[in-house]
C-alpha cells in the first residue's frame, strides 16, 4: 500500500488519533523524541517542542514520546499526521514511518531489525569496551542530536557510558546501521568484536557495509532468546479494517490489545531517564539472555584493599572443560570464610552473622555453587533464589553471582519490580539456576499465584536477613514457608541461608529479651543454626576494617533571626485561627486550640495535622473549614523550614519557601485564591526580604554544617583519593547539603552525588533503578567523590573504596550503627557522628552501642542453647506466630465484611478539603488492581482543572500524565492515568471531607479506612465507559 493511499484513506484526524495510539507502544520503545520534535516545530509550536525535549532530559525518551503523541492528538492544525510522518522519514525513523503506512515489506524489515538488537544486546559487555570518539564519524545512520548526546555522555560519564547510549541509539534505527556499524568497527581496529558479530563479513574487510545479512539473522535466532517482540505484530489488515469499521473501531478491544501492549511493550514498568534507561534495559536483557559464551570481566570480590587477587579466588585448569581455563573462577575460600559456610554446606538452614567486608556475599556464592552441584532426588531441578530488600543490590550482588557462576555454565537472571519485563513464573519455566530479585517481587508472584509454591526453588538465600521481621517483605514469604512445614510437612521445602552484618535486638531492655529477639528471627527464618566466627578471629581480624569512630555534639546557633521571624509569622497564622468564628466551636466541644510551647518540633507538626482533621469534622460552616485548611496548610511548610534551618543553612530554608509559594504563585493556582490566601500570600512576600537578609549574613552560619566541612576538608586533603558518604535523615537535607558542596569553592571539585530511596514523595520524586546504579558507579569509579544518602545508602551498598562516613544528625538503632559503620570498607578508614547539641542524638547512639554489644552477647547465648532447646523454642515461636498471622488475616476478612455490611444505602458525599465544593459520590469509585480508585462519572470533568503532569510515568498497567485540581481552588484532589487508551481520575481520598448520609464530615488519610466498601473495577464498567465515549464522540 501506497503512502499516499494510506493518508487518504486515513484522512481524518480522529483515525489518525487511533492510527498513532495503536502503535504507541512501538514508537515509545523505538523512537526518540529530541531527534524529531524540531521538525515539527512549525506544526506543534517552538514552545511545545522545547517542553518535549525537556521531558526526555528529565524523564526519558519514552515519557518525551508519549508527551509529543499527545501534543499531536491535541494539534489542530491541518496536516500533523502528515508532518509526523515526515519527521520520521527525515531522521532516520523511514522504517517506522513505513510500518505506521503499511508500506509492504515493513514487517519483515522490523524482524530483521529485532534481530539484529536481540544480537547486539546479547554482545552488549563486549562492545561496551569501544571508543564512541572513534566510532562516530563512520557512522551516517546517526543523527545530530544522537551524536551530541553521545559526546555528552562521553564527556560526563566516560567512554563505557557512552558506548551504551550508542549502542541503544543504534538499536532504534533502521535502514543499514547493522552493517554500518559492523563496518565501523573493522576500520576502528576493532575487528574482534566486529567478527563477534558477523563473522561471515570478515572476508569483506572493512568496507563492507552491503550484503546478504542473513548469516547473521540465523546466528542471532538460533541463540533462543525470550523477547519474541515482533512475531505477533497484528496485521495492518486487522488495523486498517478495525478503523474503517465506525462500530467497532474502540482501539481498547481485545482484539488490538494484545499487540498494542503485550508485543510491542517490552518495559512498561519502567520509570525511564534518558540513556540511563537505556542502559539498564539492555544489562537487564543482558543478565537474562546472556549464552555462555559471553563473558564480563571478573572484579575484586573481597574486601582487603592490600592482598593480592590471588587470596580470593584461583583458576583451577583440571576442574573444568574450558578452552581459556582463566575464564573459570573457582574459589580459595579464607578459614574464617569456610567457617561461616560449613553448616550450609551440610543442608542446615543458616544465619551467617559476620561483619561487612568479611565476604558475606563470597560466601554465598559458594555455598550455591556446592548446592547447585548436588543432586536432589525426585523431579525437582536445582534452583537457587537470592532475595534483597533494596533494588540497587539486585545488580550489585547479581553482577558476583553472574561473575563466579554463569563461566561454569549456570544461567543468572536479576529481577526487580521496576526492571522486570520477564514474569517470574517463565523464569522458573526457564530453569534459571540463580534468580536474583528483590523480595516484593517474588511475594507478589506468591500472593497473585504467578508462582505456585515455594517448593519450586530448592535454595533460598536472604540478604540482609535480620528485616525477616513483622510485616516486612521477607516476613511475608517466610510465613508461607512455615505454613508449608507445619501444614504440609511431606512437602518439599528449600533450604534457608540468611546473612547479615546484625541482627539487633528489637527494643530489648534486658539481656533476655535481647536473647528471646534473636530466636524470634532464627523463628522466622526457620534457621536451624547461627554461623559466626569462633574459630579464626584473628584471621578475621587482618581483613575485616575496623573504622576509627568519633561521636561529635555541636551546639546550634548561638542567635537565629530567621527562626524568630518565620515562628513570629506562625504565631500569627495561629492567631487568625483562634480568633476566628470557628474558634467558638471548638470551645464548645471543648477541643484546645493552643499549640504545643516550641515550633520547629515533631510534636507541633502533629498539632497541625490532627487540627487539619478535627476542624474539617467539627467546623459546620464552610468558610471556617476553609479558613483552617488554609492556616494548617502554611503551618505545616513553616514548620517543615525549620527543619531544614536547623540541619543545614539558612538560604535552604528560605528556597525551601521559595519553592512552596512560587507553586501557589502559578497562574492556575492564583486564580483559586480568596481573601485569606491572598493575605498568607502576602506576608510571607513582606518578611521576605528580611529573610533574605538573614540567609546571607555569614555570622548566622551553621555550626553543625561548618564542623561537617572543616572534617570533609580535612580528610580530602589529607589523602585525596578519599571516598566519603554522608548519611542524613531526609530527602530535603540531602539536596541541601549537595547545594551546600556544589557552593563552596573548596569543596565544589568533590562533584557530591545524591543517593535515595525510590518511594514516592509529593515534594521530592525518588531515584528508580538505573538512577542509583548510575550514582553508585560514578562514586565507585570517582565522577562523585563524595555522596549523600537516605537511609538507602546505610545497608548492603558495596563501595571498596570507601574510607570516610559522615552520619550527619542522624542515628537510628544498633543494626543502622552496624551497617553505617560497615558503608567504610578501607583500613585506617573513619566513621563519625555529628550531633546538634540540643538533640538526644548523641544519647541514642551510646544507647545504640549498649545494644550492639547486647546483641553479641545474646548470640552467644543462643548457640550455647542444646539444639533439642533451641528446636523446641523455635516450634513453639512458629505456631504461635502461625495463629496470631491467621488471626490476623480473619479479623481484616471480618473487618471488610462489616465495611460492606454497613455502607451506606446512600452514597458518601466527597466535598473538596479546601474550598468544600461538591466533588463527587462514593457509588462512583471502583476499585482497579487492589490499590488504585478510578473514578466513573461523566460529569466529573465539569468541576475540575486537568492539568499536565510535570512527571508523567507508567506505573503497573496505567500512565500517569494529569493532574486534577478542584475547579474553584484549585486543590490538588489526584491524579489523571490512561488505562488501556482511556483516561480515568484517581484521586486521592486525603484531598476530601468526607459527608455521611446522616451528615457528620469525616477525613480519611487512606483509602484502605474508607468508610464504604469499594467495588472492583470489571469488564462491563469498562465497556460501560467505553460506550460512553462513542456516544461523546458522536454527539
Amino acid at each position: 500500500m501506497s503512502a499516499d493511499k494510506e493518508v487518504t484513506k486515513c484522512s481524518s484526524s480522529e483515525q489518525h488519533i487511533r492510527l498513532l495510539q495503536t502503535f504507541e507502544p512501538l514508537l515509545c520503545e523505538r523512537l526518540v523524541a529530541s531527534t524529531v520534535v524540531y521538525l515539527l516545530a512549525p506544526t506543534l509550536s517552538l514552545e511545545k517542542a522545547k517542553s518535549i525535549s525537556d521531558i526526555q532530559k528529565r524523564d526519558g525518551k519514552k515519557e518525551a514520546v508519549r508527551a509529543l503523541l499527545q501534543q499531536l492528538y491535541e494539534c489542530t492544525e491541518n496536516g500533523w499526521f502528515q508532518a509526523f510522518i515526515d519527521s520520521l522519514q527525515e531522521s532516520g525513523y523511514e522504517h517506522l514511518a513505513n510500518y505506521i503506512l503499511g508500506v509492504s515489506g515493513s514487517l519483515d524489515d522490523l524482524e530483521e531489525l529485532e534481530t539484529f538488537k536481540k544480537l547486539i544486546t546479547i554482545c552488549t559487555p563486549q562492545l561496551a569496551s569501544i571508543q564512541p570518539s572513534q566510532i562516530l564519524p563512520h557512522l551516517t545512520c546517526l543523527t545530530d542530536d544522537d551524536r551530541e548526546t553521545i559526546q555528552v555522555d562521553e564527556r560526563n560519564d566516560g567512554a563505557r557510558q557512552a558506548a551504551l547510549t550508542l549502542l541503544c541509539r543504534l538499536v532504534q534505527k533502521g535502514g543499514k546501521w547493522f552493517r554500518e556499524f559492523v563496518s565501523a568497527l573493522r576500520k576502528t581496529n576493532c575487528g574482534h568484536l566486529a567478527d563477534l558479530l558477523d563473522p561471515e563479513s570478515s572476508d569483506l574487510g572493512a568496507n563492507a557495509s552491503e550484503g546478504d545479512n542473513s548469516e547473521t539473522i540465523a546466528k542471532a535466532k538460533s541463540l533462543e532468546l525470550e523477547d519474541d517482540t515482533v512475531g505477533d505484530i497484528v496485521s495492518h489488515t486487522e488495523v486498517y479494517n478495525s478503523l474503517d469499521d465506525t462500530d467497532n473501531a474502540d482501539l481498547q478491544s481485545s482484539n488490538t490489545h494484545p499487540m498494542t501492549t503485550q508485543n510491542l511493550s517490552c518495559n512498561d514498568e519502567e520509570e525511564p531517564i534518558a540513556s540511563l534507561e537505556e542502559l539498564d534495559v539492555v544489562v537487564k536483557e543482558i543478565e537474562a539472555n546472556k549464552a555462555v559464551t559471553s563473558q564480563p570481566p571478573v572484579a575484586e570480590q573481597q574486601d582487603d584493599a592490600d592482598r593480592d587477587k590471588d587470596e580470593s579466588y584461583e583458576t583451577d585448569d583440571n576442574e573444568h572443560d574450558n578452552d581459556d581455563p582463566e575464564e573459570i573462577k573457582t574459589f580459595n575460600l579464607r578459614n574464617y570464610q569456610l567457617e561461616l559456610v560449613e553448616p550450609a554446606l551440610e543442608g542446615k538452614n543458616t544465619i551467617i552473622c559476620a561483619p561487612t567486608g568479611s565476604g558475606k556475599t563470597l560466601t554465598s556464592c559458594y555455598i550455591m555453587q556446592r548446592h547447585l552441584e548436588k543432586n536432589f532426588t525426585g523431579t525437582r531441578r536445582n534452583m537457587v533464589v537470592f532475595l534483597v530488600n533494596q533494588r540497587p543490590l539486585v545488580e550489585q550482588q547479581g553482577k558476583v553471582f553472574q561473575e563466579f557462576l554463569a563461566p561454569k555454565g549456570y544461567r543468572v537472571i536479576q529481577l526487580t519490580g521496576e526492571t522486570v519485563t520477564i514474569p517470574l513464573s517463565e523464569v522458573v519455566e526457564e530453569g534459571y539456576d540463580v534468580i536474583v530479585l528483590t523480595a516484593q517481587v517474588l511475594e507478589n508472584a506468591l500472593r497473585d499465584n504467578i508462582v505456585d509454591s515455594l517448593s519450586v526453588f530448592t535454595m533460598m538465600v536472604f540478604d540482609e536477613c535480620h528485616h525477616c521481621q513483622k510485616l516486612e517483605p521477607y516476613n511475608c514469604i517466610m510465613g508461607r514457608y512455615r505454613d508449608m512445614k507445619i501444614d504440609k510437612p511431606t512437602e518439599p521445602r528449600p533450604q534457608i541461608v540468611g546473612l547479615t552484618a546484625s541482627l539487633g535486638v528489637g527494643k530489648a531492655k534486658t539481656s533476655q529479651s535481647a536473647v528471646e529477639h534473636i530466636v524470634s528471627i532464627c523463628a522466622n527464618l526457620d534457621a536451624d543454626t547461627i554461623a559466626t566466627v569462633l574459630t579464626h578471629k584473628n584471621e578475621l581480624a587482618q581483613y575485616v576494617a575496623v573504622p576509627e569512630e568519633e561521636l561529635l555534639s555541636v551546639q546550634g546557633r548561638a542567635e537565629d533571626p530567621f527562626a524568630k521571624k518565620i515562628i513570629a509569622i506562625m504565631c500569627t497564622i495561629e492567631r487568625i485561627m483562634q480568633t476566628s468564628e470557628g474558634a467558638a466551636s471548638f470551645d464548645q466541644k471543648g477541643k484546645d486550640l493552643r499549640p504545643p510551647s516550641e515550633q520547629g518540633t515533631q510534636s507541633y507538626e502533629q498539632w497541625v495535622v490532627q487540627l487539619g482533621k478535627t476542624s474539617a469534622e467539627l467546623l459546620d460552616d464552610k468558610r471556617m473549614r476553609r479558613v483552617f485548611k488554609t492556616c494548617t496548610d502554611h503551618l505545616r511548610k513553616y514548620n517543615d523550614a525549620l527543619f531544614v534551618n536547623k540541619d543545614v543553612r539558612t538560604k535552604d530554608a528560605l528556597d525551601f519557601l521559595n519553592r512552596y509559594f512560587d507553586k501557589l504563585n502559578e497562574p492556575e493556582r492564583r486564580q483559586g485564591f480568596d481573601k485569606l490566601d491572598n493575605d498568607l500570600f502576602q506576608l510571607f512576600q513582606e518578611q521576605k526580604a528580611e529573610l533574605e537578609v538573614f540567609s546571607k549574613d555569614p555570622s548566622l552560619k551553621n555550626p553543625l554544617l561548618e564542623k561537617l566541612g572543616l572534617i570533609i576538608r580535612k580528610a580530602y586533603k589529607d589523602n585525596e583519593n578519599t571516598r566519603g558518604i554522608v548519611l542524613t535523615k531526609t530527602r530535603a537535607s540531602c539536596f541541601a547539603l549537595k547545594n551546600w558542596i556544589e557552593e563552596t569553592d573548596d569543596m565544589k571539585d568533590l562533584n557530591p552525588g545524591v543517593l535515595i530511596g525510590g518511594g514516592r514523595n509529593a515534594d521530592i520524586p525518588g531515584m528508580n533503578q538505573p538512577q542509583q546504579n548510575n550514582l553508585l558507579e560514578m562514586f565507585q569509579e570517582g565522577n562523585h567523590r563524595i555522596i549523600i544518602c537516605t537511609s538507602v545508602g546505610q545497608e548492603g551498598i558495596d563501595i571498596k573504596l570507601c574510607n570516610l562516613v559522615l552520619r550527619y544528625n542522624y542515628a537510628n538503632n544498633e543494626i543502622g550503627r552496624v551497617q553505617a559503620k560497615g558503608r567504610n570498607r578501607v583500613k585506617d578508614g573513619k566513621v563519625f557522628l555529628l550531633a546538634g547539641a540540643d538533640t538526644r542524638i548523641k544519647e541514642r547512639e551510646e544507647l545504640n552501642m549498649m545494644r550492639e554489644n547486647m546483641m553479641y552477647k545474646a548470640i552467644s547465648e543462643v548457640k550455647r542453647m542444646t539444639d533439642r532447646y533451641f528446636t523446641r523454642q523455635i516450634q513453639e515461636l512458629q505456631r504461635d506466630d502461625q495463629r496470631k498471622r491467621h488471626g490476623r488475616a480473619e479479623d481484616k476478612a471480618a473487618a471488610e465484611s462489616k465495611r460492606k455490611r454497613e455502607t451506606p444505602r446512600e452514597a458518601v458525599k466527597f466535598l473538596c478539603g479546601r474550598c468544600n465544593d461538591f466533588a463527587c459520590w462514593s457509588t462512583d469509585f471502583r476499585e482497579f488492581k487492589e490499590s488504585h480508585h478510578l473514578l466513573l462519572d461523566d460529569s466529573f470533568m465539569e468541576r475540575v482543572t486537568i492539568l499536565p503532569h510535570k512527571r508523567p510515568m507508567q506505573i503497573d498497567e496505567m500512565y500517569k500524565h494529569g493532574k486534577v485540581h478542584c475547579k474553584k481552588c484549585k486543590h490538588d484532589w489526584g491524579i489523571v492515568a490512561r488505562i488501556e487508551y482511556i483516561d480515568y481520575p484517581i484521586l486521592k481520598i486525603s484531598s476530601f471531607i468526607l459527608v455521611m448520609p446522616k451528615g457528620t464530615r469525616k477525613v480519611i488519610r487512606k483509602w484502605k479506612d474508607a468508610p464504604f466498601h469499594v467495588e472492583p473495577f470489571t469488564e462491563e464498567d469498562k465497556q460501560k465507559v467505553v460506550n460512553t465515549e462513542k456516544e461523546n464522540a458522536a454527539n
